[in-house]
């Protein structure tokens, strides 16, 4: 592997090795003092620019001719999506999402709500008896997996598969010695492959036998008269498992957390669908499960007083941005009642998350059971919560939580 593959994985590293373990679980006091200190620096080791503050991080996203999301090619060799809508510039962009985005349309995500339903209930009804459950792995991990596995046409008997490549795919390095990047990357290209191979033959059979899967409306969908290229749809196919599932996964993992953090909040939130969903969009803010973006320099160019050469890695982080001062009153304050409330978490401008919508009626649907089935919901005895060993996304491994029936009290 190349030396510029290694930089590539390390961008998501800002923090210093001793922070590491700290940083997975609470990495907020060390965001906010480099928001403070420095809302833009460059770091020599990782050779990449970090961008703290949310004026900066809107002034980037909204400047995609200067900003691009296009790998620069002496990247080339590293875990990049070359034609993945998260690594596109317009016009490429533009028409890959639009016919992407026909199949998160409201229309066709109304179809979804009753499975939801369906799919949130059956997951409690399996745990409600015994009146405690693992949150993530008995309810997080497998909604949001079975929900794109069905809109993809995936087999039951492979969600679980799918669910290890996902994990694998957003792994962060132990640290940042060549040894333990090394290690991830193989680990990740082999998920990939993996991916790639399983694809290719879902999409084979889709082509000559279409069926009432997303996969095959992605296969034989046109703009223009034209459609999308085998590498487009696999690419697509592995960003709807990766981000669908992990960004959905940490945003319900993350609200229950706050829960069992703020007691307080259950009674206040349970079966009031207003209130609900403004807890979701402050569970986005204060817990992002996005913890950041890259983007790359165009040319050169001068960013508040720093200059930025061509094809710079930029490190935009989200998590930071949700909680600067200077747009969030009391940034660091959880208030279920924040309104506006101008999050980043979903990113902005035209690569703002095409599953936001998906992931926001998950949410809705499937916490608001959550709520309504479960009352007094509690970190289990003796529990020390488990992050998930990366920087780039924001969640919990395990999250054990004992509760009551509602209709027990």
């Amino acid at each position: 592997m190349t030396n510029e593959s290694l930089e590539l994985e390390k961008v998501f590293l800002p923090f210093s090795e001793n922070e590491l373990p700290s940083s997975f679980l609470n990495p907020f006091p060390t965001l906010n003092r480099l928001r403070q200190t420095t809302p833009i620096r460059y770091d020599e080791a990782r050779q990449c620019w970090d961008i703290f503050g949310y004026q900066e991080i809107m002034q980037i996203l909204k400047a995609p001719e200067c900003f691009s999301s296009v790998v620069p090619g002496k990247f080339e060799n590293s875990l990049s999506l070359p034609e993945s809508i998260l690594e596109l510039d317009p016009p490429q962009h533009t028409k890959l999402r639009k016919i992407a985005g026909k199949a998160f349309a409201p229309a066709a995500l109304s179809q979804l709500e009753a499975k939801i339903a369906s799919i949130a209930n059956e997951l409690i009804d399996r745990v409600a008896q015994r009146g405690e459950m693992d949150f993530v792995a008995d309810f997080a991990n497998p909604l949001p997996v079975i929900v794109i596995s069905e809109m993809l046409g995936v087999e039951q008997n492979d969600r679980a598969l799918f669910k290890h490549w996902s994990d694998t795919m957003v792994k962060s390095p132990a640290d940042d010695s060549p040894e333990s990047l090394e290690r991830l990357h193989t680990e990740q290209l082999q998920a990939r492959r993996e991916l790639e191979a399983y694809f290719q033959q879902v999409i084979e059979l889709r082509r000559s036998d279409p069926q009432e899967d997303l996969i095959s409306q992605i296969v034989h969908a046109e703009v223009d008269g034209e459609t999308l290229t085998f590498n487009q749809i696999v690419e697509f196919c592995i960003l709807l498992l990766v981000a669908g599932n992990e960004t959905t996964t940490n945003l319900f993992g993350n609200f229950v957390r706050l829960l069992t953090e703020r007691s307080e909040l259950q009674p206040a939130v349970s079966g009031n669908p207003e209130r609900l969903k403004t807890m979701i969009e402050e569970t986005l803010r204060f817990y992002s499960p996005v913890q950041a973006l890259l983007r790359y320099t165009k040319q050169d160019i001068d960013l508040q007083g720093c200059h930025l050469k061509k094809d710079d890695v930029l490190v935009l982080w989200l998590t930071s941005a949700n909680r600067d001062p200077a747009v969030f009153d009391r940034p660091d304050e959880l208030d279920i009642d924040r309104s506006p409330n101008p999050h980043v978490a979903f990113g902005f401008g035209i690569h703002f998350c095409l599953g936001a919508m998906l992931s926001r009626m998950e949410a809705q649907i499937a916490l608001d059971i959550v709520m309504r089935r479960l009352c007094n919901i509690r970190l289990a005895p003796g529990t020390a919560l488990t992050p998930i060993p990366s920087t780039f996304f924001f969640g919990l491994q395990a999250l054990p939580i004992e509760f009551d029936l509602e209709n027990e009290l």
